[in-house]
């Protein structure tokens, strides 16, 4: 609330994070919710915390059906049905079937709602989100700018440290 610049939720690997923020995270095993600074930067003065550390993949297989909703009216029915993909999708329905029949997308539906490999920050925020947190085979509906997503993570890539960072800037004018 104090910041210039506010909190961006996303999760960083070692090379992804500038070389002093990275070293001091990662090579110091810097505990949850310690600070560094302040430093100037620029035009700026921040402060960096550690908000969050753990091991995630790096990447994910996932495939999705898509329903879109263009209407508030439409998000009730087409969560209905959403939840009821969802279950047969764990009853042991076929994936593939069901998205050629029901996906909107019609470039992931036609290879049964296969998306292959992808890696953060290549996919909306909510479809990724749930891609990166389901467990193998698991399935999970969430809603993005798009409409409803039948999320299902079929693999998941190498398990790395990635953390969140939280910095407090303050602009020098």
């Amino acid at each position: 609330s104090n910041s210039d610049v506010g909190f961006d939720d996303s999760w960083y690997k070692k090379e992804e994070l500038p070389e002093d923020i990275a070293a001091w995270i990662f090579d110091a095993e810097t505990p949850v919710n310690s600070i560094f600074g302040p430093y100037q930067e620029g035009n700026a003065y921040k402060l960096a915390k550690l908000h969050a550390s753990e091991m995630m993949p790096d990447s994910v297989e996932a495939r999705h059906i898509l329903l879109e909703v263009n209407s508030q009216q439409e998000v009730q029915a087409k969560q209905a049905l959403a939840d009821s993909l969802k279950t047969a999708i764990e009853n042991g329905s076929d994936f593939g079937s069901l998205a050629r029949e029901f996906s909107t997308d019609q470039g992931s539906a036609i290879q049964g709602g296969e998306l292959g490999w992808f890696g953060r920050g290549q996919m909306v925020k909510p479809f990724e989100t749930a891609a990166f947190n389901n467990k193998i085979n698991e399935v999970t509906v969430v809603i993005s700018q798009f409409g409803l997503h039948i999320v299902q993570t079929t693999n998941r890539g190498r398990e790395t440290r990635q953390v969140q960072v939280a910095y407090l800037v303050r602009n020098v004018v």
